[in-house]
């Protein structure tokens, strides 16, 4: 982390590349003896090529670090701050966060990899108490907001040429298509960090990037129309329809598949099934304390975090604090626990066998929202203004989940276009959809 986050000028990374290249330079014939492989030296050392280099190696044991903290290295002991293992945000942020976030930013402008967009993130999350003021800063958010801009305009071209070449896209991280994703993995995820009760609102100014909407929309657009049905393609969605609120396009301004503002106000896309996937996966992969209130992780612990005997899903930090979640809490583990014991085993199914799973044990979108709010404890967009009960909130999540699914043509769930209509402006969603704004026209006209 001090190679990566050290202030650095145009002199001192040139004399870098210069010490690099003469460490390289001690080694024997690195590439070997032949001469068809002189191009890869000289290649090499060419600009700036070796600094990077080395900057991607450490980012890729950062990311390692920082995404796999359930490796049995970490379960066998506690690394000091001098070892492998970050133990603080000291550690990662070794010259402060100002001076680190400008570093990391910086590569993150200027290397086209994902390792670096990923590791980047991780960071930004594992110190988002120190980073999160930082990149609010005027000038923080404009070299934020340019370096994703950047590097999604970059892959978008290489994309595009690469399709009017006829060929295929290349494998894992060197596919434009792959780093389209990264980039808006990273918006998307630091956005929800920053964001209310870290949920996306369709209709809520984002201060992180105002004044910088249009730049990332016009990307993001772009990249709809070049990608196909998928997940990310839905994650996209997400991003596209927040940038969109925060600017104030109509609904009828904006491209038919950012016309329903529901999708972005539970937070993802997809049928009500896909929506409790998600969100059931990421809890059984974050090795953080599943107990409301606790921000306890794995790695701030150095151990295993103790996993409920009955789901498997939710892990604690502490016997307190599972005996407090069990039923103490506004949202008692207990209430859900049998209900994620019977989903558990469906979690590694691709999301459309998962959702035929799930309709086949005719689970109900009421359950289903017990079981979202619950593990949210509480925190859903807003159901009406002033304080609300668990049970309201459970209803609006069900209305919710059903209006994803009638909305996305599930067939046997879809609500009648008026009920439709009237379940949105009684949860609150003011500018309806241009469709149903020409139906509510249509039969306030019959009435």
């Amino acid at each position: 982390m001090v190679f990566i986050t050290i202030p650095r000028t145009d002199a001192s990374r040139e004399e870098t590349r210069r010490c690099i290249a003469a460490a390289l330079a001690k080694c024997s014939n690195p590439f070997g003896r032949k001469k068809q492989h002189a191009h890869a030296t000289l290649g090499l050392l060419a600009g700036d090529n070796l600094l990077h280099i080395v900057i991607g190696l450490f980012f890729e044991l950062i990311d390692y670090c920082l995404s796999d903290s359930d490796r049995r290295l970490v379960h066998s002991q506690r690394f000091s701050s001098r070892g492998l293992w970050p133990c603080s945000t000291e550690d990662l942020l070794p010259f402060g966060p100002q001076q680190s976030f400008l570093s990391l930013v910086h590569w993150l402008a200027v290397r086209e990899d994902t390792l670096v967009m990923t590791a980047f993130e991780d960071i930004f999350l594992a110190c988002r108490d120190e980073l999160a003021p930082v990149i609010m800063q005027d000038t923080n958010r404009r070299l934020f907001a340019n370096a994703i801009v950047y590097q999604l305009h970059n892959a978008l071209n290489w994309l595009k040429r690469e399709r009017a070449k006829g060929n295929p896209p290349g494998p894992g991280n060197f596919s434009p298509q792959v780093r389209i994703f990264t980039l808006n993995g990273v918006l998307y995820n630091i956005l929800r960090t920053l964001s209310p009760d870290q949920q996306l609102l369709s209709g809520t100014p984002v201060p992180l990037v105002k004044g910088y909407e249009l730049d990332l929309l016009k990307c993001i657009e772009e990249a709809l129309d070049l990608v196909e049905l998928g997940e990310e393609r839905n994650r996209l969605i997400s991003v596209a329809t927040t940038l969109h609120g925060s600017v104030g396009t109509l609904f009828e301004e904006r491209p038919g598949d950012l016309r329903l503002p529901i999708l972005s106000r539970s937070g993802h896309a997809g049928h009500a099934a896909n929506v409790l996937h998600r969100m059931i996966y990421g809890l059984r992969q974050q090795h953080a304390c599943g107990a409301a209130d606790c921000t306890v992780r794995e790695r701030d612990v150095g151990r295993r975090l103790q996993r409920c005997a009955g789901c498997g899903i939710l892990q604690y930090c502490s016997k307190d604090c599972q005996r407090r979640d069990w039923k103490v809490s506004e949202t008692p583990h207990k209430a859900v626990c049998a209900s994620l014991k019977r989903l558990a085993p469906l979690l590694d199914l691709n999301a459309g066998d998962f959702h035929n799973r799930v309709r086949a044990m005719n689970v109900t979108y009421d359950e289903l929202a017990l079981i979202y709010v619950n593990l949210r404890h509480g925190n859903i967009p807003e159901v009406k203004p002033g304080p609300c009960t668990i049970s309201e909130k459970v209803q609006h999540m069900s209305t919710i989940l059903r209006l994803n699914d009638s909305l996305a043509g599930e067939e046997g769930s879809p609500l009648p276009l008026d009920a439709l209509r009237d379940a949105m402006m009684q949860l609150g969603v003011k500018d309806l959809p241009y469709e149903l704004q020409l139906a509510k026209d249509v039969l306030d006209a019959a009435d």
